[in-house]
Formats: C-alpha cells, structure tokens, sequence
C-alpha cells in the first residue's frame, strides 16, 4: 500500500519564516530574563526614593540603594529582614520594591540592581561592602581577594565587567541552588 503525504498549502504558512522567528523570539527571551530597567525608570526611582526619605542629596539616595542591594535586597525571601541604614535613614527591601512598582508596575529590585550594577560596585568600594554572597565564596576560594569580594553579589551574574572567577562561581553556586 502506498501511502502518499498529502500537504496543504495554508494561506501564510512558511516554516523557514517560523524558524527565523522561533530563534529571534529565543533572543527576546534572554534579553527578558536580564530584564534591566531604562533610564528614565531609574531617574524616576531615584526621585522617588530622595523625595519620599525626605532627603537633600542624591549621594544619600545612591549609598541606601547600592548598600541595601549589594547586602541582599534582591533575595524575595528576605524581604522583610533586609534592612540598610545610612546617617540615620534606611531603606528595606520591602520598601525599595513598593517604590519601584510605584514607577514601573511589573518591576523588580533585581532588575534595578542588574540595570545599576556597575554603580553598585563603586559605591560598594568606597563604602567597603562586601556582595552578600562572598562569605559563602570564601568557603571554596580563601584566596579571595577584597575587590572580588564586593562583586560577589546575586545580582551579577549576568555583568560581563564582574570578574571571570567570580561570575564563573555565581553562575555555578546559582545552578547548584536551583538544580539548573
């Protein structure tokens, strides 16, 4: 018995255009998952932030934000125990999400940390603090020196300017949490 495929033309259907989508969609996705915030949405926070702590200088603002991320604000589980304080003002995370869903809706302290993470790490320097990882990088490279340290945070995994060693040991110790 012959069997003979019988295919129908669709009106618009181009499996090569599909496939040239299908990887274009694929690039979309990655990008997604980075998800970094634009500059206007970070000016707004940062407005937000000055405004809503009663505060009279944006260093201020910039030191309650780098040092509350670079101490764990991005982790959702922490929320409400991760609190920094500078000169008398702190900043939770608890409180920096509510600021930031106030600009933008569907936006996360992790997406402003990946946005600003060079900037986080410069505060970070000058301020001494370490990424809220690089005691648990310790246990497996002592050698650690104090720069990497302070890249040694959640959040940047994705920067291509944090350290190789560091980043390889982020991405590593972030697939072995979440079995990926």
């Amino acid at each position: 018995m012959n069997k003979t495929k019988i295919i129908y033309n669709f009106k618009g259907y181009n499996i090569e255009g599909i496939k040239k989508i299908a990887k274009f969609e694929k690039k979309i996705s990655k990008i997604h998952v980075t998800g970094l915030l634009d500059h206007d949405t970070i000016e707004n926070i940062i407005d937000l932030i000055k405004k809503t702590k009663k505060l009279n200088d944006y260093e201020t603002v910039w030191i309650l934000i780098a040092g509350l991320l670079q101490s764990g604000g991005t982790n959702k589980g922490t929320w409400n125990s991760i609190i920094f304080t500078y000169d008398n003002y702190f900043l939770s995370a608890q409180e920096l999400q509510s600021l930031i869903k106030k600009v933008k809706k569907n936006a996360t302290n992790r997406q402003l940390a990946r946005t600003i993470a060079d900037q986080i790490v410069e505060i970070a320097i000058e301020l001494n603090i370490s990424g809220d990882l690089a005691e648990q990088m310790r246990y497996e490279h002592p050698d650690l020196s104090e720069i990497e340290k302070i890249w040694c945070s959640n959040f940047q995994t994705t920067n291509p300017n944090c350290p190789k060693r560091v980043r390889n040991w982020l991405v590593f110790n972030y697939k072995n949490r979440f079995n990926q």
